[in-house]
């Protein structure tokens, strides 16, 4: 898959899919808060557009050693709790919060190392709240260059846009078990999620996903971008 970067812009050749290119020189880290989530989301600003661009990330997670598996990769993914149908999966994802910027801006003296850093940081607690996999059991965890997907919403400001960042690792099939049972055992007993965080309820299933399998189980919107531009990066 051809992928051109110039400038700020990265585009996918042979799709309508596009990003922002965040490691260019002069980008600055910004937060801004959303009250109707009450959250804290951290953003870059592009040096010469002035964009500001709402960090996220997505992570495919490939497991080994699928008992009667063949030499199909098979990934992790979540059920969404509040979306009716059968489009009701996608990758762990979601956005970057203030807090993780607080812990690591005094750690790294580049506005690089620190986007790689945060971005990190924001997948350690994704993957954790959304399929009960520790970042410390996933084995070789990257993020691709330049595969990102970029979007903007309609009722925010212009200038205000936001992209995933992909990652990709491995973990065991023993890791992907005790997650599963994890998530099972909470679905199952709903009292003992009564004083939990929204963020750490809002999926309640993990299952494995082969590219046989097609898309017909993928949200729409997003997450139907992320699996095509992975599949596609891939050459699944």
């Amino acid at each position: 898959m051809e992928t051109t970067v110039h400038g700020e812009k990265i585009h996918h050749v042979g799709t309508r899919i596009s990003g922002w290119n965040l490691y260019v020189p002069g980008c600055r880290f910004g937060s801004h808060d959303f009250k109707r989530f009450n959250k804290q989301y951290v953003y870059v600003e592009l040096p010469e557009s002035e964009n500001r661009v709402f960090l996220r990330t997505a992570t495919f997670l490939e497991v080994q050693d699928v008992p009667g598996q063949t030499d199909e990769p098979c990934y992790v993914l979540v059920h969404d709790i509040g979306t009716k149908g059968p489009k009701s999966w996608d990758p762990p994802k979601g956005q970057v919060e203030y807090k993780e910027y607080e812990t690591i801006q005094h750690k790294h003296r580049t506005a690089r190392t620190q986007l790689r850093a945060l971005l990190k940081e924001g997948v350690r607690r994704e993957v954790e709240e959304e399929s009960r996999i520790k970042l410390e059991d996933i084995q070789g965890l990257r993020e691709i260059p330049n595969l990102v997907v970029g979007g903007h919403h309609a009722d925010l400001p212009k200038h205000f846009h936001y992209q995933y960042h992909i990652f990709e690792g491995k973990i065991s099939y023993k890791v992907f078990q005790k997650a599963k049972a994890k998530i099972d055992n909470l679905r199952e007993n709903p009292h003992l999620t009564i004083s939990m965080p929204k963020d750490i309820i809002e999926k309640d299933e993990v299952a494995l996903w082969c590219p046989s399998n097609g898309l017909g189980m993928i949200m729409d919107g997003d997450p139907k971008k992320i699996m095509q531009l992975y599949i596609k990066y891939k050459g699944l």
